[in-house]
């Protein structure tokens, strides 16, 4: 069960001949070694949707794939907000139908703060980052760099970045949301929203950031796969 990008899902073009490939290379058999064991692996069927849908269910499903909340929270209107990397994508369900004109996507999140930092320092002090470097400095309490004129102090610029990258970020979400208060239950996964939770959380006081955001979709996606194969491993 895979998670794709909700821009890459709302283009059925697109979303068809991605899903195709992944199918091509993953579905057969794999043989590979785990801490000295041989393993052969058969993928027997490839299934996608869209990647805040997994943030659904892991809220919403149990380990076994049941729904394991109030029967009337399936049917109440929820938004999930999958702030990644690169990604920020919303998305929005009601009576398990998806709510198009909530749901929407755009290559925002803190890799642009990682960028904006990366930018500073290389014009301050002459030292270029890798956006690797640069985003574990932006999630350090005491950020600091080794230059060639001795240890400075990056507190303010990896503020400066990570307010600017909050400011696009939460300024996307309020031009298709609002103030959220459409929604029943607002959810906010992916690793950006662990960085930005303040913010978050300061914007939309009913909102929730899922217990480890930075995995609650893959954790959701295989609850629902517990559904979606249940054929298949019976």
């Amino acid at each position: 069960m895979l998670g794709l990008p909700v821009e890459v899902m709302a283009d059925r073009e697109r979303a068809l001949a991605t899903l195709k490939g992944l199918r091509d290379w993953l579905q057969g058999e794999h043989q590979f070694t785990f801490d000295g064991d041989a393993v052969v692996l058969t993928v027997a069927a490839v299934k996608a949707m869209a990647q805040p849908a997994g943030a659904f269910f892991a809220w919403g499903l149990d380990d076994a794939g049941r729904w394991g909340r109030p029967p009337g929270d399936l049917k109440a209107p929820v938004g999930i907000c999958d702030i990644g990397f690169s990604t920020l994508d919303l998305f929005a369900v009601e009576s398990g139908q998806v709510v198009a004109r909530f749901t929407g996507g755009d290559t925002l999140g803190p890799r642009r703060a990682a960028e904006l930092l990366g930018s500073q320092v290389r014009r301050e002090h002459g030292v270029s980052l890798s956006l690797h470097e640069a985003d574990a400095l932006l999630s350090d309490r005491r950020p600091q760099l080794h230059t060639p004129t001795g240890l400075a102090d990056l507190q303010a610029a990896t503020r400066q970045a990570l307010d600017a990258t909050a400011g696009e970020i939460l300024g996307f979400v309020e031009s298709r949301w609002g103030q959220g208060r459409q929604f029943a239950y607002l959810l906010f996964t992916g690793g950006g929203a662990e960085a930005l939770r303040p913010e978050l959380t300061r914007l939309y006081p009913h909102g929730l950031v899922l217990p480890d955001p930075v995995t609650a979709n893959a954790l959701g996606l295989a609850r629902y796969a517990q559904r979606a194969f249940a054929h298949a491993v019976e």
